[in-house]
């Protein structure tokens, strides 16, 4: 008799595949659902804060994520006119990473031990007598004692539940760019994360150690 917990977590994203390694760490038995037939190309860069850096270590992903990402280098801050703001600086200890959020994805994937079964989009998620069953547009059917919802803004999981979101704009826009550094030469200078503050609207210039 098997008596470790079995979990289903709908969605192969950062969150879903970070909770499958957690949870396995544990010792549960964990299967990872997602609804795109293959792991999706989206997105740009994303920072990894210290502590999150901290919990992706006690994970053992320190060397993997080493190698795709850099070290955030510090903070500069300036108004609209140029004139600099006072940050505080960390320490080497205390500094994140600056990753693509591809390549983040990617080695998630790689590390994870639990399944991941791509091309299942859940549809439906109700109680047993010994626990959830989920169920999926290609008639595949889970049962699990424990399931997590990973999946998204519009999450099928969530609205199982009875939780209904209805996000809103805050009428924010923001347009992202990627530049040579060679194309500029007044970022040479320039290292980290560096942000120029404005009435409405900011400027944020991030220069890695890559040269890109």
């Amino acid at each position: 008799m098997n008596d470790r917990l079995n979990v289903a977590i709908v969605g192969a994203g950062i969150g879903g595949l970070s909770a499958a390694l957690a949870l396995s760490a544990r010792g549960m038995n964990v299967t990872v659902f997602e609804e795109a037939l293959s792991p999706r190309e989206a997105g740009a860069g994303i920072s990894i804060p210290p502590n999150a850096a901290t919990l992706l270590k006690r994970a053992g992903l320190r060397g993997a994520l080493e190698q795709v990402s850099t070290r955030s280098q510090g903070l500069s801050a300036r108004t609209s006119q140029g004139e600099p703001v006072p940050t505080p600086q960390a320490s080497v200890a205390e500094q994140g990473y600056q990753i693509h959020r591809v390549e983040f994805l990617h080695m998630l994937l790689s590390t994870v031990k639990a399944p991941v079964r791509f091309g299942h989009r859940c549809v439906g998620v109700g109680e047993t007598e010994i626990g959830a069953r989920l169920t999926f547009a290609n008639d595949a059917v889970h049962d699990a004692d424990l399931v997590i919802g990973a999946d998204g803004i519009h999450s099928m999981v969530q609205r199982a539940i009875g939780l209904v979101s209805r996000p809103t704009s805050e009428g924010i826009m923001a347009y992202r760019g990627l530049v040579q550094s060679q194309r500029l030469s007044w970022a040479a200078e320039l290292r980290g994360l560096n942000m120029w503050m404005g009435a409405g609207r900011s400027l944020i210039c991030f220069r890695s150690p890559r040269g890109a």
